[in-house]
């Protein structure tokens, strides 16, 4: 089985690139490549798939820091291509910014979204933008999604940026408001912040627990059975060893964090 891929331009930021795709083959990792940068012009995967079997699952992790298409799938004489069924799982949208599009796991399969959707059998859209902050355009996107679940799990660039707590209060609201208009019945989790060394900006007039705190008030003044407050503080714990820079969970530090984050979710659906 040959796989064929092609670069776009969608992915703006060199210094910021993880170009690694991860293959599963009936349930197991059986390769992770890493793309060569510059691009060529197409990218060609080999990949042996099992002998004696009638059909074989395979499935096909795009990097988190890359951007590429499908480009085609050559199989050798006699083989055929049939979809795969969608599991009959809830859909979750994991809203975010760099922590949450998986900066600095090694690779897309070690990403606390993608790990939280294994351990919860739930499928993800991860809607995770490096650098973003808290921005209301972003909830027409989200709410136009009829999702099961939405995680939201943002607001180290504001502290960076230094937008005051209270502005960030007002956008996280917005979120949460117009996502509520559309999805009624869809369970909203807010995460506050996670546990970093700060280390950066150097003289801040906020420090991040003041976004934790107006994350805190943003839930607590809607009262609904479907809207949760997470404390990111319990989700990783707050020593450097489980960061790359103080700020973006290393491996170790977001399979502890999806192993906290799963269970949690799992019963909010079941609940």
């Amino acid at each position: 089985m040959v796989l064929r891929f092609y670069p776009t331009s969608d992915h703006k930021r060199s210094d910021a690139r993880n170009g690694i795709i991860a293959i599963r083959v009936n349930g197991k990792i059986v390769a992770r490549i890493q793309l060569p940068f510059p691009h060529p012009y197409e990218w060609q995967v080999t990949q042996d798939l099992p002998t004696g079997l009638e059909e074989s699952a395979v499935e096909v992790f795009f990097p988190y820091g890359d951007s590429m298409a499908y480009a085609g799938l050559d199989i050798e004489t006699g083989a055929y291509v049939i979809p795969w069924p969608l599991p009959e799982c809830p859909l979750w949208v994991a809203y975010g910014d760099s922590i949450t599009q998986g900066f600095s796991a090694s690779d897309i399969t070690l990403t606390y979204p993608f790990l939280v959707s294994e351990n919860a059998r739930l499928r993800v859209y991860n809607l995770g933008v490096g650098s973003r902050q808290t921005t209301v355009e972003d909830a027409m996107v989200l709410a136009g999604i009829p999702a099961d679940l939405f995680t939201v799990l943002i607001g180290f660039n504001d502290f960076y940026r230094q937008r005051p707590p209270a502005k960030y209060a007002e956008a996280l609201a917005a979120i949460i408001d117009q996502i509520r208009k559309t999805q009624a019945v869809a369970h909203i989790c807010v995460i506050t912040p996670l546990w970093s060394s700060e280390p950066i900006p150097q003289h801040p007039e906020y420090r991040l627990h003041a976004y934790r705190v107006a994350a805190q008030h943003a839930v607590h003044q809607r009262k609904s059975p479907r809207l949760h407050l997470i404390d990111g503080l319990d989700l990783i714990p707050a020593e450097t060893k489980y960061f790359v820079d103080g700020i973006h969970p290393n491996d170790e530090g977001f399979t502890i964090l999806a192993s906290r984050l799963a269970p949690y979710l799992h019963s909010v659906l079941t609940s």
